[in-house]
């Protein structure tokens, strides 16, 4: 038994009418994505408490091997917590704390070598926090902070650039994007081993979006 052609022009109404708000918010959604430009004006950024976006956050190192090319490696997982108000800069503060075991460089052998290096047994986490934040320019500012590897703690700084700040068009959780460069010497954490062949500077680089965390003290 057929279906009566009015029956059918009901039902594909019915279903269209269902399908059009799923429809209309997957497009809004879509256009706020592809329209999206962070606030580039540090000073948009809402003073509080931010923590790391677990999904978009990334740091890369490379060290020089043999004098034929820079070995290039990461840690895989690592957070880290901002405290920030642009208005009142003193009251900055920056901790972060990294998996040690979590270094990979894509070769079994050299991670493994490496994280005996760290002596991730022993101690499982790097931890970094800043004491003093200088503006250099617009964008840009440079953190000093004290870094502990393996059981020893050296002054790192890091250079950063803002990327901006708004809020995210998938979540709407206020975000706020920075990259960091900066560059350590092996030997101020004990970590001699394999000199010259591998070279003591080691450069790395941060790129972070921070989630603000609404209602936080």
């Amino acid at each position: 038994m057929g279906v009566r052609p009015g029956t059918a022009c009901v039902f594909a109404a019915a279903v269209m009418l269902a399908l059009v708000p799923a429809g209309c918010a997957r497009l809004r959604t879509g256009m706020a994505v592809l329209t999206h430009l962070p606030e580039g004006d540090p000073a948009a950024i809402r003073p509080g408490h931010y923590v790391t976006d677990p999904e978009h956050r990334f740091l890369v190192l490379e060290v020089a091997h043999l004098g034929y090319a820079r070995v290039l490696a990461r840690f895989e997982r690592f957070a880290a917590a901002l405290d920030l108000d642009p208005a009142h800069p003193e009251t900055f503060r920056l901790v972060a704390e990294i998996e040690a075991a979590s270094f990979s460089s894509g070769v079994p052998g050299i991670d493994d070598a490496v994280r005996r290096l760290l002596e991730v047994d022993s101690h499982p986490l790097i931890t970094y926090e800043a004491s003093r934040i200088t503006r250099t320019g617009a964008h840009t500012a440079r953190v000093e902070g004290t870094l502990a590897i393996a059981g020893r703690r050296a002054p790192v700084a890091l250079d950063v650039t803002f990327n901006g700040a708004a809020p995210n068009p998938l979540t709407g959780v206020f975000t706020a994007g920075f990259s960091a460069t900066g560059r350590l010497q092996r030997s101020a954490f004990g970590l001699n081993r394999w000199a010259p062949a591998v070279g003591d500077e080691v450069a790395f680089r941060i790129e972070a979006e921070f989630r603000l965390v609404e209602g936080a003290n």
